[in-house]
């Protein structure tokens, strides 16, 4: 993560506290809501997906951040000196970088079903399972990327937007 989306002598700690963060919260709720349990069989494969998923979110949402703000520095000034608070003058361009970066992810659960059937409720299927709790196991993994990919977009734009606005200003044009 800190080499796809480098942001100076931060890059480790915010690629580290993002994806941690946002891949706890889900981890740690699957888990608490009795959706996974404690043995590798589970942890492993949910654990790489989650993970997985994050970074490239991270790295989409950290590199639309720092295009959006260099873009529209010009109004990002014009709001500072008017007044407005730094987190305020950025929001359009977080906002915008979130849901750019959710795109991949919204896009796949609206293919869910009608495009495709996804790899586990096919394997469960063809193993034999019951059809509904394939389709209950394949909703859980799907919240589960839209939390992880929502929270990792979040978490990027917060935890890095001090080091993109220095960089947006301090680079020559």
């Amino acid at each position: 993560a800190k080499k796809r989306s480098p942001l100076g002598e931060h890059s480790f700690k915010i690629a580290f506290f993002t994806l941690g963060a946002s891949s706890g919260i889900v981890f740690l709720s699957m888990m608490a809501f009795g959706v996974i349990h404690m043995v590798p069989h589970e942890m492993i494969p949910i654990g790489g997906m989650i993970i997985g998923n994050a970074l490239n979110v991270y790295t989409q949402s950290t590199e639309r951040f720092r295009a959006e703000v260099k873009n529209t520095i010009e109004t990002i000034e014009g709001m500072v000196a008017l007044g407005a608070p730094l987190k305020e003058a950025l929001s359009f361009a977080s906002k915008a970088s979130v849901k750019a970066s959710m795109i991949p992810t919204l896009n796949m659960l609206q293919t869910v079903g009608i495009i495709h059937i996804p790899g586990i409720t096919t394997g469960m299927l063809l193993a034999g399972a019951d059809p509904l709790q394939a389709i209950s196991y394949q909703l859980a993994v799907m919240y589960m990327m839209v939390a992880v990919a929502l929270l990792a977009a979040v978490f990027s734009t917060m935890f890095s937007y001090h080091v993109i606005i220095g960089a947006a200003f301090t680079d020559p044009r």
